[in-house]
């Protein structure tokens, strides 16, 4: 099938309908060329009109005076080139523009460029006919430096302003756009989304359904979502395994476990760390997240580090003021630096005020449990109203085509 459409194109390619398909492309492709070459030859027909100094051609006209001030009969040709540029041929090339293609996206500057030169002809027209009287008192020079004046004005001092306001409106008011920036907004609006952020962490806790939802996410989304959920659920279990094994060293030796029992948990991390994927974690890591020990605990991606910590370990061994363990520091600082540093090709669009508080706490080395987790919830909203919405439509219709397709068969 293959070989039998390109012979077919090969040979419409050499009759005369395809040749004039050929040409009428080019053309197509060129008009815009076509029309500014047009408009260049047309602006120099009414500069020659208008200022060109001819004594032979001029039979009653001084020789120091331009065309355009004499009356002469002999001089209609001029002014008739002149005023059919003007008022003819330049609006009609306007006009035209309007309907040719744009495949560079230049036509709104140039139809703006011709419009200018359409508005500067008529005034130059004017100013050497009519407004001959005028210009006794009022420089040519001066016309100039405020047409340059109002110029500038209109291209960089009005939008310079328009920017600075709008700066101005976007510091003082949250963004619409997602849910990105309520974190400054009033929780009315995020009290919208309940019912469905409700649902989306119900589907995040299922393994199964939360790799089909990162995986849709990680195919049709340019984020590192994905990769900072695997690796905040990595840091939550290294944290806790630190955090169990600093209460087992403060028991009694007796209750001391077994170092079989604590090898496990330990291996499967260093594998990890190891199979870290700089992007997006692999799925056979995913896979031993789900696998690791404490993924049977009540500890999964919905929650934060501090309340996997209440959950996992015993009563009254962690507190508000727990800080972070010396053995994950490192990885601490890893994380907060890919997903949160500005330098970084990985930073998350979370609000500026979370990413303050976690550099806060660095700064005054005061980092809590929960330090992180307020990021991962504002992660989880953001994932919850911009990505998870459709998904559930593309999953709903997916299940409306098969329920469609049993009942048929």
């Amino acid at each position: 099938m293959r070989s039998q459409s390109s012979l077919v194109r090969l040979r419409t390619g050499c009759g005369v309908p395809a040749c004039q398909a050929r040409y009428g492309k080019y053309f197509a492709d060129n008009v815009l060329l076509v029309v500014l070459v047009l408009f260049g030859v047309l602006l120099g027909v009414v500069a020659l009109a208008i200022t060109t100094r001819s004594p032979s051609y001029m039979l009653l006209a001084s020789n120091t005076l331009p065309v355009c001030r004499d009356s002469g009969w002999e001089l209609w040709p001029a002014y008739g080139a002149a005023i059919a540029c003007t008022g003819l041929f330049f609006p009609a090339l306007i006009v035209w523009m309007w309907s040719v293609r744009d495949p560079y996206g230049a036509r709104t500057d140039i139809l703006g460029c011709m419009v200018i030169a359409q508005v500067a002809m008529v005034l130059f027209v004017l100013w050497q006919t009519i407004l001959d009287k005028v210009r006794e008192y009022v420089s040519e020079l001066l016309v100039v430096w405020l047409a340059v004046a109002a110029g500038h004005i209109s291209s960089v001092c009005w939008p310079l302003l328009r920017s600075a306001r709008h700066q101005h409106q976007l510091a003082n008011q949250p963004s619409q756009a997602g849910l990105c920036n309520l974190h400054k907004g009033p929780q009315l609006r995020r009290s919208l989304y309940l019912p469905l952020y409700g649902e989306f962490n119900r589907m995040m806790e299922d393994s199964k359904q939360r790799h089909l939802f990162l995986l849709f996410t990680a195919q049709n989304y340019s984020t590192a979502i994905p990769a900072f959920l695997d690796d905040f659920q990595m840091l939550k279990y290294k944290t806790i395994d630190s955090l169990r094994q600093g209460v087992q060293s403060q028991l009694p030796s007796n209750d001391t476990p077994d170092a079989a029992d604590i090898a496990p948990a330990a291996r499967s991390l260093a594998q990890l760390e190891e199979a870290r994927s700089p992007i997006q974690m692999l799925a056979s890591v995913r896979k031993s997240l789900e696998d690791h020990s404490l993924a049977e605990a009540a500890v999964p991606v919905t929650k934060g580090i501090f309340e996997s910590a209440m959950l996992a370990l015993p009563p009254l061994s962690v507190d508000q003021n727990t800080r972070f363990p010396e053995a994950v520091k490192s990885s601490f600082a890893s994380f907060t630096y890919t997903y949160f540093s500005t330098g970084s090709y990985m930073s998350i669009n979370i609000p500026r005020e979370v990413v303050e508080d976690i550099q806060n706490a660095i700064e005054e080395n005061n980092i809590a449990l929960s330090v992180l987790d307020k990021a991962k919830d504002e992660v989880l909203f953001l994932l919850c109203t911009d990505v998870y919405s459709g998904y559930r439509k593309r999953v709903e219709a997916r299940n409306a085509v098969s329920r469609a397709a049993k009942t048929t068969s």
